[in-house]
């Protein structure tokens, strides 16, 4: 009876374990999209940056290490009969160290629900900053280019962009040079 919730504990906590390594990579990614990647106007090398760094963020966290490495990056393994840390609230709101295991909120719980509220946050963001794209494509002037669309906007502050088959360009970009005008539309 005792070993189901340690076990349910080992499975969250390699899933955390998991989840922290992604994100790293993740985080990893972005900023050396950032530092190098973001200011080019190379549009396709852009996309193929990005969409490879999310697969790769994904399936470099199951990569096993060599023995060599993980012993240099983690010297000190929990041995697997390790329980884990648990918060005890007392009768006034103050932690009770005493206090029974099954009344306790465990601490890796927390972080996965901390997880999961972040993940749904980010995403209720993208899926505003989807359909505002889908709405801009669709309010001002396209034009076919190759399998893709020209979106013509009419701010000319606005800075060039691209999304999937999309690219946007403000009447400022016409002005560019014969040279450079090609480059965005790459």
């Amino acid at each position: 009876m005792r070993t189901r919730p340690r076990a349910r504990a080992a499975v969250a906590s390699g899933w955390l374990l998991y989840l922290v390594a992604a994100t790293g990579c993740q985080a990893a990614f972005g900023l050396s999209y950032w530092l190098v990647l973001a200011r080019l106007s190379t549009f396709a090398w852009n996309r193929a940056y990005l969409l490879s760094a999310l697969v790769l963020s994904v399936v470099l966290p199951l990569v096993a290490l060599p023995a060599a490495w993980a012993q240099l990056l983690w010297p000190a393994a929990l041995p697997a009969a390790a329980t884990l840390p648990t918060w005890h609230l007392g009768a006034a709101g103050v932690p009770a160290t005493a206090a029974p295991a099954a009344a306790g909120i465990p601490w890796l719980l927390v972080a996965l629900a901390a997880y999961w509220l972040g993940v749904a946050w980010q995403a209720g963001r993208t899926a505003r900053s989807l359909i505002w794209l889908y709405r801009l494509s669709r309010r001002h002037p396209r034009t076919r280019l190759g399998r893709g669309w020209l979106v013509q906007l009419p701010e000319p502050s606005r800075p060039a962009f691209s999304f999937g088959k999309y690219v946007f360009l403000s009447p400022a970009h016409a002005r560019l040079p014969a040279a450079e005008y090609p480059l965005l539309l790459s």
